[in-house]
């Protein structure tokens, strides 16, 4: 067969079913292109001049595997029908002479004319749209200069190699699976009869044990560490339900209802059971993935929103004045200065030696305040409302402060008896026992004192009546969970010195630190600014939104693309369906019922489907934001409800529009 002629008959199949590969080859367009302009931001010189962008780089770098992982097994997936559909007409080639290998070069030519298109496509809008990707981040980021734009050379070469790469691993399996079928295998192709689907009750049980372990571990976590530990296995086993809930478990169901004599032989009921055995049968595997990709967008796009509106809280808990110092010693420390010897004449002479050490910066403080503060590590039994000192690791801590310091902080003076509490923004019993001893917890409006324990742990922090009280907890303690130490906030503006030299006067901070470190040897110590937190906070949190767009829009047009290939195969299923069911007595319109009742069943349960993952993802996504400082309980509520609105909608748009074509192709047989 010669060259001309083979490209010739390439051509003419391309445009024969262009219905199928001009969707194919839009979502390679889209694939490539969104590679692109990610490997052109991570590579991207001129963000490497800005505080903040290190955390944004990195995020894009791990979205790049991420968009290049899944191009692969989209890409093969939408292949995969593409070739059944077409499997027929292979088949008439082979019996109309058309050797196998004649089969394999038309193939290759129509594999190149697509990549070779797709690929100069993706990268034309990849580099068209990255200006504009690069101003919209230079924007999120808050960046004034103008960022430097060039062609990434090295972007295109990393695109060319994977999707070239993956474009020929495609042909290879094509012309594999047709060398290994025989002309009567494909002549039968998409309209082969398929006999009714079999229960399988112990892959059922399986999917069924997968799905509620997932959703068990989710639902029942309590600390945020253990939700990051546990996060990737929960995910696992709900992945692995979702695809056993609709191959095996939905099917094994439909058995049980076609059981049910009473419930079966209904007029309605009768063809819909029997129709959605066949059709769960055929589009399992493609509705688990639209459910498992709308689950992915929705939980996406609530996080990044989430964390981008919740940030300012965030940081203002975190860094409520311009500099924050914390200074520990722990109980068991021996190398530390006497554990008692912590005072407030040992904060007022630290203020001292601070103020000294920022006028050598240039910078001249406005206010200084510090407390003294006591850190236990416990576990609180709310069954029993009690506070246990004598554990270590439940990554549960007591924060106890005396209404003196409090007083040195806030310049209110709080009266409270011995056997009173005051509770800051914690979720404590009205009476707790703690070290024996009941205390009456109150909750009063007071000013929140700034936290030193990370956001990651379970914390309360009471104001008691004096500095005796505290000791009493101190010798209930484990010594190893025993911190004491000051807690420094200090009025500055920063702004001038930082930007004149970020990294020296980084690295005079950070020398300060170490070297009161030794001098009071510290057990741990830290220092940092405001406007460092919320360059590093919103470098992160700019980096989560940028990305988290990047792959709603990479999942919402996978999912779209997968609804518009069901939709049609959906079509040639039904478009013979009609007839025979009108032969056998039903009318028009029972029949129009009937398989529209089982259409939006097939492409409105994955969404049902992922909606409910949301909700039983709920609290680990809550605990895991709190790992990122986050714990808005409400903004989260609001922001995945406004996510899954949003998806819904857009998922109905997207069937409503596809439709059509399901239509188009039955409305014959109608």
């Amino acid at each position: 067969m010669r060259s001309n002629f083979t490209l010739k008959i390439a051509l003419s199949n391309l445009g024969k079913n262009r219905k199928f590969y001009l969707p194919y080859i839009l979502a390679s367009t889209i694939m490539i292109s969104i590679f692109y302009i990610m490997g052109f931001l991570v590579g991207n010189k001129g963000l490497n001049n800005f505080r903040g962008t290190e955390s944004v780089q990195l995020l894009l770098m791990l979205g790049t595997i991420i968009v290049g992982i899944f191009s692969l097994i989209f890409i093969f997936y939408i292949n995969n029908f593409l070739m059944k559909q077409r499997s027929k007409e292979f088949g008439l080639y082979n019996m109309l002479g058309m050797e196998k290998r004649h089969l394999a070069r038309v193939l290759f030519a129509e594999s190149l004319i697509t990549s070779l298109a797709s690929l100069a496509a993706g990268i034309g809008v990849g580099v068209l749209f990255s200006k504009l990707t690069l101003m919209v981040m230079g924007k999120v980021m808050g960046i004034g200069t103008p960022l430097d734009f060039e062609v990434s050379i090295m972007s295109i070469k990393l695109t060319s190699i994977l999707f070239l790469a993956l474009f020929a691993a495609v042909l290879m399996k094509n012309i594999v699976s047709i060398s290994l079928s025989k002309p009567v295998e494909m002549l039968k192709g998409a309209s082969e009869p398929e006999r009714e689907p079999k229960a399988r009750w112990i892959l059922s049980i399986i999917g069924s044990v997968c799905m509620i372990a997932g959703y068990v571990i989710s639902i029942r976590i309590k600390y945020p560490l253990a939700a990051l530990v546990l996060f990737f296995f929960a995910v696992v086993l709900v992945i692995i339900g979702t695809y056993l809930l609709f191959t095996t478990i939905s099917i094994s169901l439909l058995k049980l209802m076609k059981r049910n004599k009473r419930l079966y032989y209904r007029k309605n009921n009768f063809t819909t059971i029997s129709g959605m055995l066949f059709r769960m049968k055929q589009n399992a595997v493609g509705m688990a993935n639209i459910c498992i990709l709308s689950t992915m967008v929705i939980i996406i796009i609530s996080v990044s929103i989430s964390l981008k509106v919740g940030i300012d809280t965030v940081i203002d808990k975190v860094t409520p004045n311009d500099l924050v110092m914390s200074m520990s010693l722990n109980s068991e420390d021996e190398n530390s200065i006497e554990f008692s010897h912590l005072s407030n004449e040992t904060m007022d002479k630290e203020k001292e030696v601070i103020k000294e050490k920022l006028r050598k910066l240039n910078v001249e403080s406005k206010n200084e305040k510090a407390f003294l503060i006591h850190s236990f590590e416990v576990n609180y039994d709310k069954k029993l409302q009690s506070l246990n000192f004598k554990t270590v690791g439940m990554h549960q801590y007591l924060n106890v402060i005396s209404a003196e310091q409090y007083r040195r902080y806030t310049g209110e003076k709080l009266n409270i008896e011995s056997d009173e509490a005051i509770s800051i923004g914690t979720n404590l019993d009205s009476k707790v026992n703690i070290a024996g001893k009941d205390f009456k917890i109150k909750r009063m409006n007071l000013k929140n004192l700034p936290s030193n324990i990370s956001p990651i742990f379970d914390e309360y922090t009471l104001v008691v009546k004096d500095e005796k009280t505290i000791e009493k907890f101190a010798e209930k303690a484990n010594k190893e969970g025993y911190y004491k130490g000051m807690q420094f906030y200090i009025t500055a503006d920063f702004t001038k010195a930082m930007a004149q030299d970020y990294n020296r006067f980084d690295k005079l901070l950070g020398d300060y630190m170490d070297e009161r470190s030794k001098t009071l040897n510290l057990s741990t110590g830290s220092i940092a600014t405001r406007s460092e937190i919320s360059v590093l906070f919103k470098g992160m949190t700019n980096g989560f939104l940028f990305l988290g767009v990047f792959l709603g829009i990479v999942f919402t047009f996978a999912a779209a693309l997968i609804v518009y290939y069901k939709q049609i195969s959906e079509g040639y299923y039904d478009k013979d369906k009609f007839e025979i069911m009108q032969k056998v007595g039903m009318s028009e319109r029972d029949v129009k019922q009937s398989i529209r009742k089982q259409i939006m069943v097939v492409f409105f349960a994955p969404l049902l489907i992922a909606l409910c993952h949301v909700a039983g993802a709920f609290n680990m996504i809550r605990l895991m934001l709190r790992l990122l400082a986050v714990d808005n309980l409400k903004l989260l509520i609001e922001c995945t409800a406004v996510s899954a609105l949003g998806f819904a909608l857009i998922y109905a748009l997207v069937f409503a529009f596809t439709a059509r074509e399901y239509y188009q192709i039955v409305r014959r047989r109608i």
